[in-house]
């Protein structure tokens, strides 16, 4: 967000535990998820710092006054997707399908006129054994509008979580995980969760692979 910052030495703990826990090579897939979730639990509670260190923060500037609101179809939502994809060229995440951006329909299947276009953004850091299970990092990039007087630039809800999700990609690229993190960027979770549903619907791994969802919403 313009303003947030998250510091990097804190924000990634938790997600290192899990990405990199691996159990014995032989031990059967399900003990390997066991495993790799209670790593997660028991180090969540250091996922996000809190704290901030000038000069060495990340930054992520998808609001603004001048950023009237990312809800569907908005052009300002094109202007924060561009914003965040350009951090993901940065990060070196590696895309699906040759690209991040990921399309979907949101709106009544009757009524084709009340539908729009929502984007997610995806991207990947390969981990040392692609075939364990994975984990997915995500946080949604969409935000309320102008409401009359009231600016909802959606400083904590949600570019905190986006700012924490490419502080955390940036970070393993310099130390690589064991097991495959997946960056999803969402659209649309203002208006149903739609962007969730999307990537629910078409996984870019089977969802069977997926051993859980660390999901940042709010974290200012």
């Amino acid at each position: 967000a313009s303003g947030q910052t998250v510091e990097r030495s804190h924000s990634v703990v938790a997600v290192a535990a899990v990405a990199n826990s691996n159990a014995a090579p032989k031990a059967p897939k399900v003990i390997r998820v066991v495993i790799l979730l209670v790593s997660f639990f028991f180090s969540l509670w250091s996922v996000i710092g809190r704290s901030t260190r000038p000069g060495d923060e990340p930054r992520c500037d998808v609001v603004g006054d001048a950023v009237a609101g990312t809800l569907l179809g908005r052009a300002d939502a094109a202007a924060a997707r561009a914003l965040i994809k350009e951090k993901f060229v940065s990060a070196r995440l590696q895309a699906y399908q040759l690209a991040y951006e990921h399309a979907f329909i949101h709106g009544p299947l009757d009524a084709p006129a009340g539908q729009r276009e929502g984007i997610n953004l995806i991207g990947r850091i390969d981990g040392k054994s692609p075939d364990d299970p994975v984990m997915v990092v995500s946080a949604h990039y969409d935000h309320l509008p102008v409401d009359g007087d009231d600016i909802y630039n959606g400083a904590d809800d949600n570019a905190s979580g986006v700012a924490a999700l490419v502080a955390i990609a940036e970070w393993f690229q310099d130390n690589p995980p064991d097991h495959t993190i997946i960056f999803a960027a969402l659209d649309a979770e203002e208006t149903g969760l739609a962007g969730a549903r999307a990537f629910v619907r078409n996984p870019p791994v089977p969802l069977e692979q997926i051993a859980l969802n660390l999901n940042l919403d709010m974290v200012a």
